[in-house]
C-alpha cells in the first residue's frame, strides 16, 4: 500500500492531517480548544463565547423543548393533489395509494 503513494503525495496528506489536528479538532485535554487557540491567546475568549453559546442553548432547550424535524405530507385530499409543511401527524391519515386508512 506504501509503494502506491508517492512522496509528494504522504507529505500533502501528512500536512492536511497536522492542519485538522491543530487547527479544527477539538481536544478534551484543553477544555474542548483546538491546539491553535492555544498557541495563538485566543483560548479565553474562545472558552468564553463556547460557554455563552452553551448556556443559551440550554435555556433555549428549558423554554421550547427539543425543536422537532418538520416533514411534508403529500397525497390526495378530494380528489386533488396535497403537500403541506406539517408539525404533527394528524390523527388521522390516509394513504390513498395503499387503501390503508391511520386513526380510524
Amino acid at each position: 500500500m506504501l509503494d502506491d503513494c508517492p512522496p509528494a503525495d504522504a507529505r500533502q496528506r501528512i500536512g492536511l492531517f497536522i492542519d485538522y489536528y491543530n487547527l479544527q479538532r477539538a481536544h478534551q485535554g484543553i477544555e474542548g480548544l483546538v491546539p491553535a487557540d492555544r498557541f495563538f491567546g485566543a483560548a479565553p475568549e474562545v472558552l468564553k463565547t463556547l460557554k455563552e453559546r452553551v448556556a443559551a442553548n440550554a435555556l433555549r432547550l428549558a423554554r421550547h423543548g427539543v425543536p422537532k424535524q418538520p416533514f411534508y405530507l403529500t397525497g390526495q385530499l378530494d380528489g386533488k393533489l396535497s403537500g403541506e409543511k406539517a408539525t404533527e401527524v394528524p390523527a388521522r391519515v390516509a394513504f390513498a395509494c395503499s387503501g390503508l386508512h391511520v386513526g380510524e
